[in-house]
């Protein structure tokens, strides 16, 4: 996803992707610094005398520059540039490795055969405007080769664009970034992004199976109650709920980039106050000769000790077409999951379209994506029992539809100046979202309904990139952005709410647009952000950042906010050898106003309170600091210490309501405050190991996120010194994959240790007693009912084998240990084990 006021930085992603550079046979090249690791220099310049002898269309000249690129956009351009259309296989080259070019009146074949030095391929006319970058016995240097030896240090030289605005090389960043790829998803979800990235440093998230929101127990300890999330970004265009972003097709993304902390905030802007996911679409072309329709289907059963075993199954269509310089994609996927429990389930429908067009100077990409997801929340049986209700009642039919549509371009005049431009929408309408997060679980009051109501953003985001070349000595870049957006929201409260006790707010003027509709107003609010992004590099060692974000904020009652975000941070390279050291460090600041899109979904009844003045917003501030090693291409091993400091956290508290003439005893109700300041620490460590087949990677994270001090007024049942609820004090994921020509299996485990949380069997039985005051469920006497939790393991396992070329058949083993129980709380159930098999088809 690209920075989240980043709809011009996604822009980019989408385009970029890293590259392999190297030196051509009768060229000269210059390394930008003193040394490149492994002889790759990251730089490439051709001299402006031509080999010669290049055949139509190879002898054509161009005239290209670029500062900072990936292989996959530069082959793009010159044959742009160069007029011929161009097919290469992507599994033979490193397209996300970063370089810069300079190509002036050179024949577009000595073009290529300088970004293509260091692998076994070169280019061969195929035909009338057709060039094929083919494998060649002899590489053009004269070297005998039959692999591409030039990915030593492919991940540090991979382009990332979620960390700036223009995308860098992942080497220049100060923060801690993981990058997860199509495989990844594969491996351990398949596309379901929920699950995906249970297995990354620093984030957690709850199994949901048939809920339409995604549930975060961590990043990096607490940043809110019931809605943390990361700002989220697709391709380059900002989500309205980042929590109704639960599945991604592992086949139509590129891949998930995600910082955690705010050290994202200076450019992405509010909300980013616990991280931003870019998540990076495909835009590629299928290779010549290549499958252009591929066909995913899968089904299996899934047992419960709860219900009869039920469906799960998911069907995907892919079609391809295209060329390295325009291309078009269509991704159709299917998912469900039948009722493993009585009158549970889940549907989900995706379509996304991609698009993208490559010029000279110019690059043009465009997206859109609609969702339908369906799902039923029903009672649990372990709170069935204890309220008296019946075990196939559902409580909430939820249902959301979601469209993305944007398109992005970028112009780059001339090899100092970049310039880019992003327009997106991102809406949904949503029916069903219950009152979740309460210290009571809303299945032991039947009459407790769901909210309804939709929310559309448009955004428009420029940013000017100017570079800056001192030779040996460095260069930098300074980054101007200025972002604008408009969301509406809506929401419909249930029939039957919870009590709220009044609460003063200031009418505001109506603003075109507004309406009334059901319960509440249909509500505007902007936001404009004003960025400046400073960016150093010293002799390709010492990399300094610096940004800064002004920020206009609409509330939606009317009211004004400003802010100042800012960030700093630095990264020092040692290199010897096969040895990559990268030492790193940053600050910074975000901020997130009580209105969020998630709050005002889940929490509606409680609006008033949270449009009121005196309700503090959340921020988080901090230091991250860390150390990466790298050991060619083979071994990684990353690790960061994270201090940070959680204020105004926004909790809702019970309190007791006095009897009513159809209520005769005290009930519960709720008001919204501010817990206090919240300190959350830890060390992330993360390694991947890949020789030959095999590939292993695992990531272990600590956390101590605990209450520093509480707010003046806070009625809640916290105190200093306190864990925070729901937080896990380790989480672990492991992935080990081994890939053959014939065949692959890949085996995933991850698992959350030791977090508090509701004893929730306890509280429903007290909700439904008649033997226990009301008053011993609210404030600190809610205490009693809190109950630690040890966590458990889930365990997959895929295999595939390729029966002939273009059929594969798949196996599926999830949840192998068949724990149904025990996180986040005691009344949750999660599906049991699942076998699957299924077939992918290529034609």
């Amino acid at each position: 996803m690209r920075p989240v006021a980043g709809a011009a930085v996604l822009l980019a992603v989408a385009t970029l992707g890293g590259g392999a550079p190297g030196a051509a046979a009768s060229a000269s090249s210059d390394w930008r610094g003193d040394a490149a690791p492994q002889g790759v220099p990251p730089c490439v310049r051709v001299a402006a005398a031509a080999a010669g002898g290049w055949q139509e269309p190879l002898d054509r000249a161009i005239t290209l520059r670029a500062a900072q690129t990936s292989l996959r956009d530069a082959l793009a351009r010159v044959a742009a540039a160069g007029r011929f259309r161009l097919s290469y296989s992507a599994d033979l080259l490193p397209l996300d490795r970063g370089l810069c070019f300079d190509f002036d009146g050179d024949a577009a074949g000595d073009a290529l055969v300088a970004l293509l030095a260091g692998s076994s391929l070169r280019p061969v006319v195929a035909g009338s405007g057709q060039v094929v970058l083919a494998p060649a016995n002899v590489a053009p240097d004269g070297a005998a080769r039959d692999t591409v030896p030039a990915m030593e240090v492919y991940r540090l030289e991979r382009i990332v664009v979620t960390g700036t605005v223009d995308g860098s090389a992942e080497r220049q960043l100060p923060v801690a970034l993981t990058v997860l790829t199509r495989d990844d998803l594969d491996r351990r979800a398949d596309g379901d992004i929920a699950r995906a990235l249970r297995g990354t440093p620093g984030v957690w998230l709850w199994e949901q199976p048939s809920t339409v929101f995604a549930r975060y127990g961590s990043i990096r300890g607490a940043s809110s109650f019931g809605a943390s999330y990361p700002k989220v970004y697709i391709d380059g265009i900002e989500v309205a709920n980042p929590l109704l972003v639960t599945r991604l097709p592992a086949a139509s993304v590129d891949h998930v980039e995600l910082i955690r902390g705010p050290q994202g905030s200076a450019l992405y802007g509010t909300d980013a106050i616990s991280g931003v996911a870019n998540v990076v679409l495909r835009h590629d072309a299928p290779a010549m000769g290549a499958p252009r329709t591929r066909l995913w289907t899968s089904a299996g059963l899934t047992s419960s000790a709860f219900a009869d075993a039920s469906l799960d199954q998911d069907h995907h269509l892919a079609v391809r077409l295209g060329s390295a310089t325009r291309s078009a994609a269509l991704d159709l996927d299917l998912a469900s999951l039948g009722a493993y429990v009585p009158g549970a389930y889940s549907r989900d429908l995706i379509a996304t379209g991609t698009a993208r067009l490559v010029r000279e100077r110019t690059l043009w990409t465009g997206v859109v994506r609609a969702a339908a997801s369906d799902a039923e929340r029903a009672v649990s049986p372990l709170l069935a029992r204890v309220a008296g209700l019946a075990t196939d009642v559902g409580v909430t039919d939820q249902s959301v539809r979601q469209l993305t549509a944007g398109v992005t371009a970028r112009y780059q005049p001339d090899e100092a100046w970049e310039h880019a431009a992003i327009l997106g929408l991102d809406a949904y309408s949503l029916d069903g979202a219950t009152t979740a997060d309460t210290p009571f679980p809303s299945a032991a009051d039947s009459a407790l309904e769901g909210t309804a109501g939709d929310a559309a953003r448009l955004s428009l985001r420029l940013n000017s990139v100017r570079r800056f070349d001192l030779g040996g000595k460095g260069g930098g870049a300074v980054t101007m952005v200025v972002e604008h957006s408009e969301l509406r929201q809506r929401v419909d409260s249930a029939a039957v709410e919870p009590w709220v006790p009044e609460t003063p707010t200031r009418e505001r003027e109506p603003r075109p647009g507004d309406e009334r509709h059901g319960r509440l107003d249909a509500a505007w609010r902007g936001t404009t952000g004003l960025a400046l992004q400073l960016r150093a590099d010293l002799r390709n060692r010492l990399f300094l950042s610096g940004g800064l974000r002004l920020e206009r904020n609409e509330a939606f009652d009317g009211r004004i906010r400003e802010t100042t975000l800012p960030m700093v941070g630095a990264a020092w390279l040692v290199e010897a050898d096969d040895l990559v050291l990268k030492l790193r460090g940053a600050y910074g600041r975000g901020i997130r106003w009580p209105e969020t899109p998630g709050r005002l979904a889940l929490w509606e009844p409680l609006r008033p309170q949270l449009a009121a003045t005196g309700l503090e917003p959340e921020e988080q501030r901090g230091i991250e600091v860390g150390a990466d090693l790298y050991v060619g291409d083979a071994l990684t091993l990353r690790m960061t210490r994270f201090d940070q400091l959680a204020d105004g956290l926004i909790q809702r508290v019970t309190i007791v309501v006095d009897s009513t003439e159809d209520r005769p005893r005290d009930r519960i109700g709720y008001v919204v405050q501010n817990v206090g300041e919240i300190e959350n620490d830890g060390w992330e460590m993360q390694a991947t190991l890949a020789r030959g087949a095999l590939s292993l990677s695992g990531a272990l994270t600590l956390v101590d996120s605990r209450v520093r001090r509480l707010a003046f007024g806070y009625d809640g049942d916290l105190r200093p010194g306190d864990r925070m609820l729901e937080v896990p004090a380790r989480t672990l994921g492991v992935v080990a994959a081994w890939t053959e020509e014939r065949w692959s299996a890949a085996v995933s485990a991850q698992r959350a240790f030791d977090w508090i949380d509701y004893d929730r069997v306890a509280l429903a039985r007290a909700v439904v007693s008649d033997s226990i005051a009301v008053e011993e469920l609210v404030g600190r006497r809610l205490r009693n009912f809190w109950l630690e939790y040890e966590g458990s393991t889930w365990l997959r396992l895929s295999a595939g084998t390729t029966l002939r070329p273009g059929l594969e058949a798949r196996l599926t083993l999830d949840n192998l240990l068949d724990r149904q129980r025990g996180e986040p709380d005691n009344v949750s159930i999660v599906p049991g084990r699942t076998v699957g098999v299924g077939v992918r088809l290529a034609f």
